[in-house]
């Protein structure tokens, strides 16, 4: 959905992420969650009208959980994903938070497989692609293709001499 300006926007929290400010909250016209970075905001106005934040800010809190991180998820859907790390990789990894859902446990071989629920999103794909060749997706499909799509587009810029222009491939 596109954003329509002005934007009557209930904020609830602020978050720090990748190394930037974040507010979190609620397009009053819609109620739909979103974040916007702080350094993105040009101007803004404040007005005396009142919200629920408690409310919101439990909205907000599961709206985030949904997530891996901060960025819209493809769809509504929250899927299983299993994620298989290399020896050396998955006992980095397996020191650090990625998502309050995480479960890492180590193979006979070696490796390691990470599960976690949650959607998948734009920083999801990033994050796996800083893994290069030392992660395997194994489910779900979902994760999968739109991974192996973005590889494909990846690998397309380099066959075809063009300007790069800005897309971002999820958002329709």
């Amino acid at each position: 959905d596109k954003i329509k300006y002005p934007l009557l926007f209930k904020p609830i929290k602020l978050i720090f992420h990748r190394g930037d400010y974040v507010v979190a909250g609620f397009d009053k016209s819609k109620d739909q969650f979103m974040t916007i970075n702080v350094s993105k905001i040009k101007e803004y106005e404040l007005t005396k009208i009142s919200f629920p934040k408690k409310k919101l800010l439990e909205l907000g809190n599961n709206e985030l959980q949904n997530r891996f991180g901060i960025t819209n998820n493809i769809n509504r859907k929250n899927y299983i994903i299993k994620l298989e790390f290399s020896s050396f990789t998955g006992e980095f990894i397996s020191h650090y938070h990625w998502h309050d859902s995480q479960k890492f446990y180590q193979l006979e071989n070696g490796n390691w497989i990470l599960q976690m629920e949650c959607g998948i999103n734009r920083e999801l794909i990033g994050w796996l692609f800083m893994w290069m060749s030392n992660v395997r997706i194994l489910a779900p499909l979902t994760l999968k293709q739109v991974f192996l799509d973005q590889l494909k587009n990846i690998n397309d810029i380099y066959k075809i001499e063009s300007n790069l222009k800005y897309k971002n491939v999820f958002v329709q």
